[in-house]
């Protein structure tokens, strides 16, 4: 399977939404309230919200293809637009990383794993930090097999459920 990244268009956004809706939907929708997950959607991933990421200049959204097919995405912050100060200006932070349901398990997130290490290599970065549900064995799991460890915690809402996210790093140097 032939494996690509590739930056997101801003004329993509529709796509990025339909993808960005498809894949939260599918790892959280059946854990959480309805309610709740159509306010974080569409708070989250709406058209006015999703194009004011797009622009940010410290944002920068990725689609992973696989044999020319979209098969997930990854969200990658640096600076300000960096949900926590962990060491900003030496970290870069991974927001989201979804693989479309068809694509999972087939080594992909891995590879977006690989993918935004050299990106934030080449940008000078040391650091490589997420926040990861607490409830969400796996993806701590896959995270720390990435050589990803536990530095803390912050609250996140979906909507108006405050839930808590475990913060991981992973040092690049």
């Amino acid at each position: 399977m032939e494996l690509t990244m590739r930056q997101c268009r801003r004329d993509e956004l529709s796509a990025l939404r339909e993808l960005s809706v498809a894949t939260f939907t599918t790892a959280f929708g059946h854990l959480n309230k309805p309610e709740d997950m159509a306010d974080y959607c569409e708070k989250t991933f709406g058209g006015k919200p999703l194009g004011e990421q797009m622009d940010n200049p410290e944002s920068s959204f990725w689609f992973l293809e696989a044999d020319g097919a979209t098969a997930g995405y990854i969200k990658l912050n640096t600076g300000s637009a960096q949900t926590e100060d962990v060491g900003a200006s030496a970290a870069m932070e991974i927001e989201r990383i979804y693989v479309a349901a068809p694509f999972q398990g087939q080594g992909l997130g891995a590879y977006m794993i690989q993918r935004a290490a050299a990106l934030a290599k080449e940008t000078g970065k040391t650091v490589l930090w997420l926040g990861v549900w607490e409830h969400n064995e796996r993806a701590i799991r896959f995270y720390e097999a990435h050589g990803f460890s536990r530095c803390g915690s912050h609250s996140f809402f979906l909507g108006s459920d405050e839930q808590t996210d475990i913060l991981m790093q992973r040092d690049l140097r």
